[in-house]
């Protein structure tokens, strides 16, 4: 019996020691010194004033942010337009390797997403870009 109740204490207190300090992954913050890559215009093509995550319109996959609720109101009359005008200059990431196949780019293959133009090396590599615009656009940028 007393080899149970000591087992039992030390299974106890490892199972404690291995949680101390953990948290969720839902209430996890970012660790210090690290930041999330945003992908959006930071600037509200309305007003000019800073933008809000929360504040969006969509169009075929991209979000145009604004600043406030009046301005996604009027950007919900023609989203396609919004869009347009919120990435009206696209800026080139210049990366140098293709984000899906890590090849040399060619520079007739490439694909504008968000203001972002992303140089592919391949038209097989145009078709796959659709399937994770975001997820491709950051390995481009992340891998300059």
């Amino acid at each position: 019996m007393r080899n149970f109740l000591i087992i039992a204490a030390f299974c106890s207190f490892a199972a404690c020691a291995g949680n101390k300090g953990s948290e969720s992954s839902d209430n996890a913050a970012p660790a210090a010194g690290t930041t999330t890559l945003f992908l959006g215009n930071t600037t509200c093509a309305t007003s000019g004033h800073a933008t809000k995550p929360e504040n969006f319109v969509e169009h075929e996959g991209q979000r145009a942010y604004f600043c406030c609720s009046k301005c996604v109101a009027s950007a919900n009359a023609d989203p396609a337009a919004a869009v347009a005008k919120a990435y009206a200059n696209p800026t080139a990431v210049g990366n140098t390797a293709c984000p899906i196949s890590g090849k040399d780019v060619n520079a007739d293959d490439s694909m504008t997403w968000q203001g972002h133009t992303v140089a592919l090396c391949c038209g097989r590599c145009k078709k796959s870009f659709a399937s994770d615009r975001a997820g491709h656009t950051k390995t481009a940028i992340e891998s300059k």
